[in-house]
């Protein structure tokens, strides 16, 4: 192949869709299966069974411990995540620019790239009639405030009654991979790459199929686009480069769970809509999938409230208090482990600050 491209979530994909389109022969590589729109509902127990790594549940050593999600299918994190989309923010983007001396990073210079992936992926609001009566509940609380909460636009769309009432998202596996594959780029599913290294003068990543065994894959160039853990866990074994899995950052988040005189929930309402940005850009507060099983994992530490989770579950939803980044973390290679080892430390800064969060958050939904 010209491209080997390494993971089929949003990075992987787009770059595989546009080389393809370009006249390259690319080749994309996912870990994970492939599986046919809508086989499981959004936010499901099939949906984190078959899409999601471990289940949904990987845990960092870290005191307290993390515990982060990854998507583990063709489409990576598209498949699973609300399709919440964001354009850069300016002091974000102005920093990238310094630190790695990206040239062409103006914002004249981006603005068609935003255009062509709004376009492509459908960015829109949703309906008013199909917003979460637990997200509205925080823009009712911010306005009475008078703290900045707004909207944000997702890659979803909604056909009209019957569908899943959440919408359907535009992911990587209805949009960029056809795009691909229509101009000729091949994917291969449940192959995992275990090393890359140079060859006689091109790249070569040893692989291993499910079902056929290790395979070796050659191609002049690869990009490498398998998540925040997993890309530098995979230069790790591969023995590229000099500090790789030493800057990682998470946005941490705390969770409550708030109970309302009126209904506020229903199955399949899925992930409000409405974000709280008072406090940008050091917290930022959000609703949380509050479907039955989340609201009863969100409650295990309160056992002697499972009848009022039973009777009072509708009235009920998830609502968090996000660090845009705290803490630092690194990622080890462990001999005879598949998945990384992820530490993680807070520094007591970090720790006042989401307690400072959570209140705010509580003042808001009160």
């Amino acid at each position: 192949s010209d491209v080997l491209v390494i993971g089929s979530g949003p990075g992987g994909a787009i770059a595989a869709a546009i080389l393809a389109e370009q006249g390259a022969d690319v080749l994309m590589v996912e870990e994970g299966r492939q599986f046919p729109p809508e086989t499981s509902a959004p936010f499901s127990i099939n949906e984190l069974q078959d899409k999601y790594r471990n289940g949904g549940l990987t845990a960092t050593v870290s005191n307290p411990p993390v515990v982060y999600a990854e998507g583990r299918c063709v489409g990576g994190g598209s498949e699973i995540n609300a399709g919440l989309y964001l354009r850069l923010p300016e002091p974000v983007r102005k920093r990238w620019q310094r630190d790695f001396a990206i040239r062409q990073f103006e914002p004249g210079d981006l603005e068609p790239h935003y255009a062509a992936v709004e376009r492509d992926l459908q960015i829109t609001l949703a309906p008013p009639d199909r917003i979460p009566r637990a997200s509205l509940k925080l823009a009712e609380g911010s306005q009475r405030l008078g703290w900045e909460c707004h909207e944000a636009p997702r890659w979803v769309s909604f056909p009209g009654p019957g569908y899943f009432p959440i919408g359907a998202r535009h992911s990587m596996s209805k949009v960029y991979i056809p795009r691909m594959l229509r101009a000729g780029g091949r994917l291969m599913a449940d192959t995992r790459v275990d090393r890359i290294h140079r060859q006689n003068g091109q790249w070569v990543a040893r692989a291993f199929q499910r079902d056929r065994g290790p395979v070796d894959l050659c191609a002049k160039t690869i990009f490498l686009s398998a998540g925040a853990i997993n890309t530098p866990a995979l230069l790790l074994r591969s023995r590229i480069g000099r500090h790789v899995g030493k800057t990682l950052q998470m946005h941490p988040t705390v969770k409550v769970v708030a109970l309302f005189p009126d209904e506020v929930n229903d199955w399949n309402s899925g992930v409000g809509v409405h974000q709280v940005k008072e406090f940008s850009p050091a917290l930022s507060f959000g609703c949380s999938v509050s479907e039955p099983p989340y609201l009863a994992v969100s409650m295990l530490d309160h056992p002697d409230s499972r009848g009022l989770l039973e009777k009072k579950w509708k009235h009920m939803a998830v609502y968090y208090a996000m660090l845009t980044s705290a803490g630092s973390g690194s990622i080890h290679q462990v001999p005879g482990l598949s998945d990384p080892l992820v530490r993680y430390h807070f520094s007591p800064d970090a720790f006042r600050l989401l307690a400072k969060g959570l209140g705010r958050l509580c003042e808001l939904l009160f």
